[in-house]
């Protein structure tokens, strides 16, 4: 635009309005200097949006301490064909289970085998206390938490009398799932054992 506003100043002008031989030409180059600038902002505007669109990345740490496998290794098809969504499973030392993210508790099963925490970027995880536990009706478990409670990662989610559930024949298994993202947005970290609320076992992007 300046190049052609210096060209347009260095012009004398005419006394007459139709005597000005570039008149027209230089109406035509600059309404054509608008229209570029016009369609390239709103072009590159567009694609600029694009580029800084920013991704989210976070880890999930372990909700209890233990031997973290796949949850496809998990003896539940739901699980191990992953219907609920992705993530991994551990195999407890203890009855305490912690969150594995900060966030907001949505939702506490009645029978409080089951756990959904949505974290501040909008990631949704289920921690999942055995297989089939449900049919035990809260036997055996004691929440630490209600829902709308603000937690951060390692705190008390949960204590679980592992005993009891061994002694009915149900797998102990804590599983821990992302329901929400899309697949191959996380990484998952099977084989290592796992401190909970210290050891990341899941990384993701969204």
């Amino acid at each position: 635009m300046n190049l052609y506003l210096q060209g347009i100043k260095k012009r004398k002008r005419c006394k007459s309005k139709l005597a000005d031989p570039y008149r027209h030409h230089t109406v035509l180059h600059i309404t054509a200097a608008l229209g570029k600038v016009e369609i390239k902002t709103m072009f590159f505007k567009n694609k600029k949006k694009e580029k800084t669109k920013k991704k989210t990345t976070g880890i999930i740490f372990a909700a209890q301490s233990g031997k973290v496998i796949s949850v496809t290794q998990v003896n539940d098809k739901v699980f191990s064909q992953k219907v609920l969504g992705d993530g991994v499973a551990i195999k407890p030392e203890s009855g305490a289970v912690v969150s594995p993210v900060g966030g907001e508790v949505v939702t506490v099963a009645d029978t409080l085998h089951a756990y959904g925490i949505k974290t501040d970027d909008g990631l949704e995880v289920l921690i999942h206390i055995g297989v089939n536990t449900v049919d035990l009706n809260g036997e055996g478990f004691c929440s630490r938490v209600s829902e709308g409670n603000r937690l951060s990662a390692g705190d008390p989610l949960c204590d679980v009398d592992l005993g009891l559930l061994k002694s009915r024949g149900y797998d102990t298994d804590i599983i821990i799932l992302v329901t929400n993202l899309e697949p191959g947005a996380m990484t998952a970290h099977c084989g290592i054992n796992a401190t909970a609320g210290r050891t990341c076992v899941i990384e993701y992007h969204m």
